[in-house]
């Protein structure tokens, strides 16, 4: 027996002679024990460390040490714990030990995704009514079970109870597709008209969803499917007039002779369009009052001219900005009636010039009310009355105006003239001022353009910070709070509130401490601590690689990357490994370029070893090191033999393919089998090397675990047969 197997031939031994009944069992005698594992792995006797379980078990089935030892053994070396893993539940259970359940289910988590796992932690959180927990475990689920449509459901349901109108949306989508993936009709549609509910105004996925389920209806369910949106819509009123005629349409897609739906369509354009004063006479010329011969074209031979009106102002490239004065109807309908219909409009260039419908449909455009530069020359007191006005609405008009991110020259041209020189002066240093405080603007490249991030004042800001309950919200608000007040003023009472969670380190520390040196940074904004001396205590706190994960921000994880090293030098190595080896942490790759970059050779070559020793634990570890091994100026230092390496990813792409052939679900598997399938045959051609290398110890080897991937591409495997028979025969 291997010396690092005495304790537990002990502890096995003597649970043969005085076995320890399991309602005297508690968490923390599990934990003591499952210290041991990590040990025998890595003295490599993990293998007799599960034989010895075996046996055990084979005279003691509910033993409950031996059972436990044995998950956790077979999680850790990658194989298949999940039969032990339920007997040992079933034990708990009998005992209502429900904490050695959810501790067992967590130990195993930490490993490796187990859905048995997930699932029983779930029954259990729901039954105790630990919301955040069951949503925890179902959120981790979905990965696992990329086809259950019931599980998002259930998920967006909770998460409208926690009044996360987004997430339940997201996540009732989720449930809409897959039920739609797995032809589950009745789900489907009920997943549809749940997200109908929750977002009324989402047109765009109402119609492109209804394009996809609406054709799996058969008859009459798929006209009702129809009828139902637009009932739910006529229902919200004038307000939802544009997703009705929209919904009406979509029907008249499927259905082109629908009456109801075409009398309903002419209804809801006669709403939207009640104060137009050519609105009968374009329903005439478009023909729809009439038997339909083709109404695609009716329907968009009224659409086009329906935008002019009386009154309605316009623009052409050559008479430039003009308004309708007068619109007249020579009869006839259809496109014939486009040469008898003809606009009046006073451009500023040219009084009363007319021109066929016809002709007006392709030269001239149409402007917003709200246009300035119209304003400016078809109603110049209107104008004058808008430079008087608020600043933040007239900033909004004339960015919306030029509709495109704007400099301050072409601001300039849109106010002057008529406003003089000195005038623009004295109104630019308002509206500069305004766009560079209030949140509904922004500065890309010294151009100004309306937000994309978020609107609000510097109150409103501070209210939404204050108010956010999750963390996450108020770094959001906080960072584009900063975002758009540059200099940071204002922001100190949000300092503030973010300085109380750096210390004592814990799980947010990592966290507050990114945003709030990246505020330093930008701003110059000093939260009054000292922000290095904080992260060198929270990198040596216990549950770093936790913080570090908890990191949403990129640009923050690289931030932390480069400065831990800088204030840590002595210990930093440690806790890169650390992150390297933990099975969520980020920014693996970064990880093992700062490791070379500061020539911590001793640490690359122990991380080699143990994850070459490992590599169905680390399979995108395993990956990681291979890139760096093949591709880094430093790679050669890890020690990594180019035909060792070769054989050894071939072998792990083999067994990737079989876990992911086992287990669709299994995406890790997945993503190794494409990775190392990338190394091989397009980043590191394998075959280059084996042609090249006559004498390579391990080609034989290469060519014999070559011909067993029956799963690559036909040319793949073409060239590997040629190959072998020329280069071994």
């Amino acid at each position: 027996m291997h010396e690092a197997l005495k304790p537990l031939g002990d502890l096995l031994d003597e649970d043969i002679l005085i076995r320890q009944p399991l309602s005297s069992f508690a968490v923390k005698h599990l934990a003591e024990k499952g210290e041991w594992v990590e040990p025998w792995v890595e003295a490599g006797a993990a293998d007799e460390a599960i034989q010895r379980c075996v046996s055990h078990l084979e005279r003691s089935p509910q033993a409950v040490y031996a059972l436990y030892f044995l998950v956790l053994l077979l999680a850790r070396t990658g194989r298949n714990f999940q039969g032990p893993m339920e007997k040992l539940f079933a034990l708990f259970a009998a005992q209502k030990k429900t904490a050695l359940t959810v501790y067992v289910a967590n130990e195993v988590l930490r490993i490796a995704d187990s859905a048995p796992a997930l699932w029983t932690l779930a029954q259990i959180h729901q039954h105790d009514n630990n919301t955040e927990e069951l949503l925890e475990a179902w959120e981790r689920l979905l990965r696992l079970e990329p086809d259950d449509h019931v599980l998002p459901l259930k998920i967006g349901a909770i998460k409208e109870k926690l009044g996360q109108r987004a997430d339940a949306v997201r996540y009732t989508r989720m449930a809409f597709f897959r039920a739609l993936e797995r032809k589950e009709l009745a789900e489907a549609h009920d997943a549809f008209k749940k997200l109908v509910a929750l977002a009324p105004d989402d047109l765009g996925f109402a119609i492109e969803s209804g394009r996809k389920l609406a054709p799996l209806l058969s008859g009459e369910r798929q006209k009702g499917f129809w009828s139902e949106l637009i009932q739910y819509a006529l229902k919200q009123g004038e307000a939802q007039v544009d997703r009705l005629i929209a919904l009406y349409k979509e029907a008249l897609r499927l259905d082109p002779e629908h009456p109801a739906m075409r009398d309903g369509l002419i209804s809801a354009w006669r709403l939207k369009y009640k104060n137009h004063s050519q609105l009968e006479n374009y329903l005439a010329l478009s023909g729809l009052l009439r038997p339909w011969k083709n109404p695609a074209a009716q329907m968009e031979l009224f659409e086009k001219p329906i935008r002019f009106d009386r009154g309605s102002w316009v623009c052409h490239k050559s008479f430039g900005y003009g308004e309708i004065r007068e619109i007249q109807h020579g009869g006839g309908r259809g496109e014939e009636a486009l040469n008898t219909a003809r606009l009046t409009i006073d451009f500023t260039s040219k009084k009363a010039h007319a021109m066929t419908l016809r002709i007006a449909l392709g030269s001239l455009a149409l402007c917003a009310p709200d246009d300035l530069q119209a304003q400016k020359h078809l109603a110049p007191e209107k104008f004058r009355e808008r430079l008087s006005g608020p600043r933040e609405d007239l900033a909004q008009a004339a960015l919306a105006t030029l509709g495109k991110p704007a400099s301050t020259a072409d601001l300039k041209g849109l106010f002057v003239p008529p406003l003089s020189e000195e005038e623009w002066t004295a109104l630019w240093k308002e509206l500069k001022a305004v766009l560079e405080r209030d949140t509904r603007f922004e500065i890309r490249n010294k151009l100004y353009a309306l937000s994309a991030a978020g609107t609000g004042t510097r109150e409103e800001l501070l209210g939404q910070f204050k108010g956010a309950k999750d963390l996450d919200v108020r770094l959001k608000v906080f960072d584009l709070y900063l975002a758009h007040f540059r200099k940071g003023e204002g922001a100190e009472p949000m300092v503030e509130d973010l300085k109380k969670r750096l210390s004592p380190a814990g799980p947010e520390t990592l966290r507050v401490l990114a945003v709030l040196k990246n505020a330093e940074r930008s701003c110059g904004l000093k939260a009054g601590v000292d922000l290095d001396a904080i992260l060198v205590e929270a990198t040596a706190a216990p549950g770093f690689v936790e913080a570090f994960d908890a990191v949403k921000t990129p640009a923050h994880r690289l931030w932390l990357l480069e400065q831990i090293p800088r204030k840590c030098p002595e210990t930093f190595a440690a806790k890169y490994v650390e992150l390297f080896l933990s099975p969520s942490a980020v920014a693996k790759g970064k990880i093992l370029e700062i490791l070379s970059a500061r020539k911590r050779e001793a640490e690359l070559k122990a991380l080699v070893q143990k994850v070459d020793g490992s590599r169905l634990q680390y399979p995108e570890q395993y990956l990681l090191l291979a890139r760096h091994a093949l591709f880094h100026p430093a790679g050669k230092n890890l020690g990594l033999e180019k035909g060792v390496l070769f054989l050894r990813l071939v072998e792990h792409m083999r067994y990737a393919y079989g876990q992911a052939a086992k287990d669709p679900a299994a995406t890790a598997w997945k993503r190794t089998l494409s990775g190392c399938q990338t190394l091989l045959f397009t980043e590191g051609n394998l075959f280059e090397y084996l042609r090249g290398n006559e004498a390579a110890p391990h080609r034989k080897a290469i060519f014999d675990q070559l011909g067993e991937l029956q799963f690559l591409e036909n040319y793949l495997r073409l060239e590997i047969k040629e190959l072998s028979t020329k280069l071994v025969g």
